[in-house]
């Protein structure tokens, strides 16, 4: 009998710490800004470290400030196996909405959505730079992710850019 008492501790402290684990999900719904396709955004103010950024109708993509990087969520992934959101970003790239955020690669300005659409497809192997722009971006910075230059080449010629990788694509 003296069996089941211990028994009795034990199942609370089991269903104590299984609960736990599900407490430290972080959610970041309050730390974002959405930023609509042709406008321009002001965000000195305050910034936080994840933006959601709007690239067409329905897509969306979080931008983390501090990493220079597009977050990869559950859209990140969805939106590869639709070849026509493939093509709607690729349609994008040629918006100029700033989103007043500096950029560790890029010497000319701040992000647009347009760099964001460039840098999912490039990112995802969508296309190779090499192949389809006959261009190649050797240096990569000692803090950033990205090619020197791959984001001021893209703000001088994104109506080239952007056809080219729509053929590419």
């Amino acid at each position: 009998m003296k069996k089941i008492p211990h028994l009795l501790l034990f199942f609370p402290l089991l269903f104590l710490s299984c609960s736990k684990e599900n407490n430290n999900v972080k959610h970041d719904v309050n730390s974002t800004k959405v930023y609509p396709e042709n406008k321009s955004v002001d965000i000195s103010e305050t910034k936080p470290d994840i933006i959601l950024v709007k690239i067409a109708e329905n897509v969306f993509f979080k931008w983390n400030i501090k990493e220079n990087s597009i977050v990869k969520d559950s859209n990140y992934y969805q939106y590869l196996e639709n070849n026509n959101t493939i093509q709607l970003i690729a349609n994008n790239i040629n918006s100029t909405t700033d989103l007043n955020v500096q950029i560790c690669s890029k010497k000319t300005g701040h992000l647009k959505v347009g760099d964001i659409a460039f840098l999912y497809l490039w990112e995802n192997r969508k296309f190779y730079l090499f192949k389809c722009l006959k261009l190649q971006f050797d240096t990569i910075g000692e803090n950033c992710k990205l090619p020197e230059d791959l984001l001021d080449y893209l703000e001088k010629n994104r109506q080239t850019v952007q056809k080219k990788i729509i053929e590419c694509i």
